[in-house]
């Protein structure tokens, strides 16, 4: 699959997959015109970061479009998908017609499900082609679900604080994340004897050195939170995370975020923590933003990964 940039609204998706796959699977939502020329929208989740794709007649997620005509271009952008093809998208992305559609905000404590045999399964040309350039294969396409704008309603905007789930059951905790606010402390309150992670970091010509920047703490009912900026020549390139439980004072986590041509640092106020899973540990997000690639949640646990969003950011 060809990956280009296209501007996306963050709702996330979360698909249940067989037992040998990723538990979870989290993807972003755009906003799409209700048809080809109306002026509202409609929520659109692509599915296509984890559609096993196959060029094969008996397999492909698309109907043949090459006999549509010159006056009917306008008709490779949007595409419904029924019957065989909306089976086999579904199948191929392990997606069950007996699912449910779980679109939750957590900023907004806002819980909307939808089974998904009452969604559209569409396919949008995406941004970087013109209809005029087809008929086009598959991966020109984002493949997913349509959902009616009746059901987004009492949401934030655009979607940003906003998480949606495939699946039989409801996965999130209601109202048990919440923004981070820092508290600038000095450099010596932060606990560098549990520093672990090393830098590593070359700035060319085998210069690794680099200052300690700004340092800063949070704290909440089980863990203090601490961070500390890692500057070279007035640019930020590293932030340490440091997460220590409040009464052992033990290091639950330990977390080195880099910037680069492909993401930036996100301001101190766009951090949430809490949990957000049912049976899975604390979560802290929102460190970064990405041009190039994916943000990702941080599961914290020394033993936890992080669960990156398939956010279909094609270039």
């Amino acid at each position: 699959m060809k990956y280009r940039k296209i501007g996306t609204l963050l709702i996330i998706l979360l698909v249940t997959l067989s037992t040998y796959a990723q538990q979870f699977n989290i993807f972003t939502i755009e906003t799409r015109p209700v048809g080809l020329e109306s002026k509202e929208a409609n929520g659109f989740v692509s599915l296509s970061d984890i559609d096993r794709l196959s060029e094969h007649s008996d397999s492909l997620a698309l109907p043949d479009l090459s006999n549509i005509n010159n006056d009917g271009y306008e008709k490779f952008s949007y595409i419904t998908l029924d019957s065989t093809y909306r089976t086999r998208f579904l199948s191929r992305t392990n997606t069950s017609e007996t699912d449910k559609l779980f679109i939750y905000s957590y900023s907004e404590d806002v819980l909307v499900s939808i089974p998904v045999s009452d969604l559209k399964v569409v396919a949008w040309l995406d941004a970087y082609t013109m209809p005029r350039e087809c008929p086009c294969p598959e991966y020109y396409y984002q493949i997913g679900l349509e959902i009616e704008n009746k059901f987004l309603t009492g949401y934030e905007n655009h979607f940003v604080n906003t998480l949606v789930f495939v699946g039989e059951k409801n996965p999130f905790v209601r109202n048990q994340v919440k923004p981070v606010v820092w508290q600038k402390i000095d450099s010596t309150e932060f606990p560098s004897n549990l520093v672990n992670t090393e830098v590593n970091f070359n700035f060319g010509n085998n210069d690794y050195k680099y200052q300690l920047g700004m340092t800063y703490k949070f704290e909440n009912q089980h863990y203090q939170f601490f961070i500390q900026k890692l500057i070279k020549k007035d640019w930020q390139f590293g932030l340490r995370l440091l997460v220590v439980d409040r009464k052992t004072k033990e290091k639950i986590d330990e977390r080195l975020f880099h910037s680069g041509e492909s993401s930036s640092f996100a301001p101190l106020d766009n951090q949430w923590v809490g949990y957000l899973f049912k049976n899975k540990p604390m979560v802290i997000f929102g460190f970064k933003w990405i041009s190039f690639g994916c943000p990702s949640i941080t599961l914290l646990g020394s033993n936890e990964k992080e669960i990156v969003i398939n956010c279909d950011n094609r270039h």
